[in-house]
């Protein structure tokens, strides 16, 4: 079957797939249109794809070959090529945009090869091993360890609109291809059973788990609305749509965003990504609010306070449970070692965090007064769980809204005793109310 692809176009893939990771760059980096990419890529794919005559196993190379020094573009050419298409980010959306509904046949279509249940096959290595007892050995197809990473390059840079692992300069700024594209991920890694956490756990999608966290990063004032239910497709689900000031917003609905987010919190620091930037934004809400000195004699003031603290509570709380479930899961972490993560990190917000969108000098100066335990909420919402006291309080989660709040009004200029205080004080009770309602929905989508 693979001598169907030995001719001029094979052996120009496999040129490109033997060359060092810079000078494919170099060579192709003036090829600056999703024409040229496009036809390459088609290229790789149908010299591999069974259905349009290929060999899957064209690339397989035997593991053993490889030795300490091997490179994943050497081994995987469609891999390779993902990744230089990230250095094109709007190359990258256009090629991947499936279409609203996933009307853009080719765009779907050429997400579901790379990531579908029926798509390609990422084994292209191979191991022989010797079978027990027996002179004779078998050899299994197996993934790259590196397998997946161009392709988690690219979808970052396809959703974000900007070069991996670089940070926006303000919340909630995407095309509605980039939302389009993020938005139909969400849908086929949750799938119709809802699994995206258990899928994005797996081993054969620890590359992705990165790229996919800074990029859901990205998108946290969309998560924001969805998770405290402002958005109008946060609970039902639906297709992504432009808002009012223009810009492309997700549809996707509170549990599937939930278990995305456990799903990318792989580790100790992707968690505290996602934490810090729904914390970062929270931020934002609070000091685009009126001043406290118009609440007295205004209703509609004082509802614009309490709706967003409640939002915020929410969100919050979602955020713990999701870090109890990592602990709960025990597949992560233990608790001693986010306890020794904790130990060594600073409990501020500190300097700004690579994947976390710039905020505003207000915002900043309001997070350098707020001292905050990120990680004692998650793990007392485990022993509430384990208790099996889930209406139980969470002292350590309230300490820290409260102490939100305080720095607010400290940073706003509204010392203990000053009049105004006193609306600080009743907001963060809104969201403390709040915090049960968003950690129960995370439970909820995660362990039921």
């Amino acid at each position: 079957m693979a001598d169907r692809f030995a001719d001029q176009e094979a052996v120009y893939a496999r040129e490109i797939a033997g060359l060092p990771y810079s000078e494919n760059w170099v060579g192709l980096s003036a090829i600056n249109a999703m024409a040229s990419f496009g036809k390459t890529k088609e290229m790789f794919q149908a010299a591999e794809d069974y259905a349009q005559g290929g060999d899957p196993g064209i690339w397989r190379l035997d593991i053993g070959r490889l030795g300490e020094d091997g490179e994943w573009f050497a081994n995987d050419p469609l891999d390779s090529l993902l990744g230089i298409m990230s250095q094109q980010p709007d190359v990258a959306t256009t090629y991947l945009d499936p279409g609203q509904n996933g009307e853009n046949e080719p765009g779907a279509a050429r997400l579901q090869y790379l990531l579908g249940d029926d798509g390609r096959n990422w084994n292209v290595l191979t191991h022989e091993r010797p079978i027990d007892g027996e002179p004779v050995s078998m050899t299994f197809p197996v993934e790259d360890p590196a397998g997946k990473t161009g392709l988690g390059l690219v979808l970052e840079a396809a959703t974000t609109g900007r070069l991996p692992d670089t940070s926006a300069e303000s919340f909630g700024y995407h095309t509605i291809e980039q939302a389009r594209v993020m938005d139909f991920l969400i849908e086929m890694l949750d799938g119709d059973d809802g699994r995206a956490d258990i899928v994005l756990a797996d081993d054969s999608y620890a590359n992705l788990r990165d790229p996919l966290n800074r990029a859901l990063t990205d998108y946290t004032a969309d998560t924001f609305n969805i998770l405290s239910g402002q958005s109008d497709h946060a609970y039902s689900g639906g297709s992504t749509y432009v808002d009012s000031e223009g810009r492309g917003r997700l549809g996707g609905s509170t549990s599937q965003v939930i278990r995305m987010l456990r799903g990318v919190s792989g580790e100790v620091d992707d968690y505290k990504r996602l934490y810090d930037a729904q914390l970062a934004y929270s931020t934002e809400q609070l000091v685009a609010l009126p001043d406290a000195e118009y609440i007295d004699g205004s209703m509609e003031t004082w509802n614009e306070w309490s709706v967003t603290s409640r939002a915020i509570g929410e969100v919050m709380g979602t955020m713990n449970g999701v870090g109890a479930d990592m602990i709960l899961d025990g597949r992560d972490m233990a608790i001693g070692e986010i306890n020794d993560t904790a130990r060594y990190a600073y409990h501020g917000f500190g300097a700004p965090i690579t994947g976390i969108p710039f905020i505003g000098d207000t915002s900043q100066r309001l997070l350098d007064a707020y001292l905050y335990e990120w990680s004692k909420p998650m793990i007392e919402e485990v022993d509430i769980h384990t208790r099996n006291e889930n209406s139980a309080a969470n002292d350590a989660a309230d300490t820290n809204l409260v102490n939100l709040y305080r720095a607010w009004a400290d940073s706003a200029g509204y010392g203990e005793g000053d009049a105004g205080r006193v609306h600080f004080d009743a907001a963060s009770g809104e969201a403390v109310q709040s915090r049960a309602v968003g950690r129960d929905r995370a439970m909820t989508a995660l362990r039921n």
